[in-house]
């Protein structure tokens, strides 16, 4: 079977009720899953949307979409159960926007996104609402390879840190801590110290610690490659690094914490292999195959739900059987996998400095 690289995006509340999102030809649909009665509802909530679009799910219960219309303003659109509102957040039309995401804190607003600027050149915005008013930031100018690769917003002590790819020198990828008391982003940080070109990126931060995959180039082919660093007040230190699979055009690495284990997960020839680690990316398992993904139309999910106070966050993406057949693939029992050896060209461990 296949897998599609089509934007889904699901949200769950705090009452298990299940929302899928998805653009299709200018329109954001939604399909409403109560988990009280087994209802399903299908609506077409928007109908002017270009295809950049993102949603979050707030401590009011509220579903957010902030996407971009045809006349190229923004809007923010909240859904409660069957209720729907919508309001322009622009006043004038802005260019098309790229990476279009939005993060909620605490009741507060973050919306990101990439607006070219040139041929292989972006720049970055931030738009924060703290309750009250609206801060915009330009948060860097960044130069591009070949690809505009996707960035990753992680809550960290009283604001939020991005992470995300600059080619001003060498491609690499970096760090930027946005302060909300003070509304400012701090010193860029430099975290991938390496040559090699990139693609695609993933991250979990668990209290001071920054887990991060991505697909790395080896031989011109794709390896996925896992780092680990202890995040400090004015730096950012690597703690393990490893080449995780065969170079074999891997695809989409994505984190999973699932059960005290983090799991590693990335796309192979159109097939879901993972492995994981028992003891925070020290030391990890051999590689699985998902014998489902081989006979099943797969695709990676956006994923949030409720944000119950305490709890963190376990994945922002998972892999799954395609709508309406939606299930977890790539993590979890070891049930109906087969063990993938490991070739020794090119995957030795990488040793740290």
């Amino acid at each position: 079977m296949a897998f599609y690289n089509e934007k889904v995006s699901i949200a769950r509340d705090k009452s298990n009720n299940i929302y899928i999102l998805y653009w299709e030809e200018g329109k954001i649909i939604y399909n409403y899953f109560n988990n009280m009665n087994g209802e399903i509802i299908e609506n077409k909530i928007i109908t002017d949307a270009l295809e950049e679009y993102d949603i979050a799910i707030g401590m009011d219960g509220k579903i957010y979409i902030v996407y971009q219309n045809n006349y190229n303003h923004l809007f923010l659109a909240t859904i409660f159960g069957e209720k729907i509102d919508s309001i322009c957040l622009t006043v004038k039309p802005i260019p098309n926007v790229y990476n279009l995401t939005i993060a909620l804190d605490e009741g507060e607003i973050h919306i990101l996104y990439n607006i070219l600027l040139e041929e292989k050149e972006y720049r970055l915005y931030h738009h924060h609402y703290d309750k009250y008013d609206w801060y915009t930031n330009i948060i860097d100018e960044i130069k591009i390879s070949e690809v505009l690769n996707f960035f990753n917003i992680e809550y960290y002590q009283d604001g939020i840190i991005l992470i995300y790819y600059d080619s001003s020198q060498v491609e690499n990828i970096y760090m930027k801590k946005y302060n909300k008391k003070d509304k400012k982003w701090l010193d860029k940080l430099q975290i991938t110290k390496n040559l090699e070109d990139k693609l695609y990126i993933d991250t979990l931060l668990y209290d001071d610690i920054l887990h991060l995959t991505y697909s790395q180039y080896i031989e011109k082919n794709l390896a996925i490659k896992y780092e680990r660093f202890k995040i400090l007040e004015d730096r950012i230190v690597m703690e393990k690094e490893k080449i995780m699979s065969n170079t074999e055009n891997c695809s989409y690495p994505t984190f999973t914490y699932f059960e005290d284990k983090l799991w590693l997960s990335w796309i192979e020839y159109d097939n879901v292999l993972s492995r994981y680690s028992e003891y925070e990316g020290e030391s990890w398992s051999s590689i699985y195959l998902w014998n489902i993904s081989k006979r099943s139309d797969i695709v990676r999910y956006k994923y949030c739900e409720y944000p119950f106070k305490g709890t963190k966050k376990n994945f922002n993406y998972y892999f799954g059987k395609i709508y309406p057949e939606i299930s977890f693939i790539g993590f979890g029992p070891l049930v109906d996998v087969v063990e993938i050896p490991l070739k020794k060209k090119g995957l030795s461990m990488i040793s740290q400095f």
